[in-house]
């Protein structure tokens, strides 16, 4: 894209940039386009079209409010086939530059996940828009565990994790705590300490999370 930051239509351009994203997140959920997959329709990748509109984004500096547009875009409903939700959160987790940033996102993820919660109360349980509100709210928790351990804050992610991931049981907010270290963190004690604090929960980890868990504990210190 030939429009750099501070030029008169940068602004124009990242509106209409992030327009056309989310219409094309929609028609993954409805028949707008010829094939089952709208961003294969345009020539991309869902995956690669988002990289290069956080870094648009991002080009001309960090702002509070393009910081929360940018994580509202990262947990839109309409996901392409073979494409895992938690991708995009990822990739803006990576573009993330510094400190203050990360804790300007956590910030507004905790803002998000307020206001879906306050959703939550008024949705009727066993509908559809129930669960996508909280689909949502647990692909923000992740984003914010993600920048957790990134900024060496495991606890106080983790803490947050369990008490506002929407799984339906504690084991399975562990289980999926635990993905989303194996996707971030190489360090076999960031995937224990959360394993852990599931034990301090009182929850029993399923048969292949015990065997990780005993596995990495070997690695960590093999006379275990």
């Amino acid at each position: 894209m030939k429009i750099k930051a501070g030029d008169i239509y940068y602004s124009e351009m990242i509106t209409l940039f992030s327009n056309l994203y989310k219409m094309l997140c929609t028609a993954c959920n409805y028949y707008l386009f010829s094939t089952e997959d709208p961003f294969r329709s345009i020539g991309w990748q869902q995956p690669e079209l988002f990289r290069i509109l956080v870094k648009k984004a991002f080009e001309d500096g960090y702002g509070r409010e393009k910081i929360s547009a940018m994580i509202d875009l990262a947990v839109l409903e309409g996901v392409s086939p073979e494409v895992l939700p938690i991708q995009q959160g990822f990739i803006l987790c990576s573009e993330l530059k510094t400190s203050d940033v990360k804790y300007v996102a956590i910030e507004e993820i905790k803002k998000l996940v307020d206001g879906g919660e306050v959703r939550l109360t008024n949705v009727k349980n066993g509908g559809d828009r129930r669960y996508f509100v909280k689909e949502k709210t647990n692909q923000l928790c992740d984003m914010l565990l993600v920048i957790s351990i990134e900024l060496a804050e495991v606890e106080d992610g983790i803490r947050y994790y369990f008490n506002h991931c929407k799984e339906n049981t504690l084991e399975i907010v562990l289980y999926r705590a635990l993905q989303v270290a194996d996707w971030t963190s190489d360090d076999d004690k960031v995937w224990v300490d959360i394993y852990r604090y599931g034990l301090t929960k009182r929850i029993k980890p399923r048969d292949s999370l015990i065997s990780q868990y005993q596995k990495r504990i070997q690695k960590m210190d093999p006379l275990f």
